[in-house]
């Protein structure tokens, strides 16, 4: 599948074959700014949220579905998780985490789902465990988590 990037590029040179270069240089002028490098990691909004609310998904055993506190004015977001046989439902109530917000919405059985949450697995792999990634001390919902160093801005 070709990528977004990819996509965008193609759009751009059928529109310039299609004729009016003119409209098409005013659409380009408005539109962001095509990022020439690779993806790094600054680039992931990683956010402080707080689970205020979680249960089971109705229509999927191994999925949670829990409203997640990113301090937004819209209030909680819905996020969908797949982590029932991996963490208990009382080990996730009111916990802070580090959530993935700037992801496209996803339906998940019938669910959307508007950030992920972040785990690790232990070495062994998940058989060894997954847990929450724990936010660094003080932290609180809505905060945002950035790498440090040159390599990842």
């Amino acid at each position: 599948a070709p990528t977004q990037k990819a996509q965008k590029t193609e759009k751009k040179e059928k529109k310039k074959k299609e004729g009016s270069a003119e409209q098409s240089g005013k659409k380009a002028a408005n539109a962001p700014a095509v990022d020439d490098g690779e993806p790094v990691p600054s680039m992931i909004d990683l956010r402080i949220g707080k689970i205020v609310d979680i249960m089971k998904h109705p229509d999927a055993d191994s999925l949670y579905v829990e409203q997640i506190d990113f301090a937004e004015e819209t209030g909680p977001r819905t996020v969908v998780s797949g982590l029932v046989n991996y963490i208990p439902i009382e080990q996730m109530r009111d916990k802070l985490l580090v959530g993935v917000c700037n992801l496209k919405p996803a339906n998940m059985r019938g669910v959307k789902s508007f950030a992920m949450v972040l785990c690790a697995t232990s070495k062994d792999g998940k058989e060894g465990g997954i847990e929450l990634v724990r936010p660094p001390e003080g932290a609180k919902p809505g905060d945002r988590v950035y790498f440090e160093g040159a390599d990842f801005e």
